[in-house]
C-alpha cells in the first residue's frame, strides 16, 4: 500500500452563512481548484525563524484571536 495524504481538511472556507447548507456548487468547485493550485505551486522553505514565528502567531490566535488590536508577527516584526 502506498503512503501519502488520504484527505485534506479545509476549515472556514466552506462556511457561507447565507446558504442553508453552508456551501454551494460554485464555491465547492472554487475550493477544489484553489487547493489543487496550492498543492502544485512551488513554495519556498520556511527559515527556522519564520517557522518559529508562524508557530508563535498560531498560538497567539488560538489564545487571543478575538482580542481587539491583536498584533501578529511578520518577518520577525510586529
Amino acid at each position: 500500500m502506498a503512503r501519502g495524504v488520504q484527505y485534506v481538511e479545509v476549515r472556514c472556507l466552506d462556511i457561507n452563512p447565507f446558504l442553508p447548507v453552508g456551501i454551494d456548487l460554485q464555491q465547492s468547485r472554487f475550493i477544489d481548484a484553489f487547493i489543487l493550485f496550492c498543492a502544485l505551486q512551488e513554495s519556498p522553505q520556511l527559515a527556522d525563524c519564520e517557522c518559529g514565528n508562524a508557530s508563535s502567531n498560531f498560538l497567539t490566535v488560538v489564545k487571543e484571536g478575538r482580542r481587539p488590536g491583536l498584533q501578529l508577527s511578520r518577518n520577525t516584526t510586529t
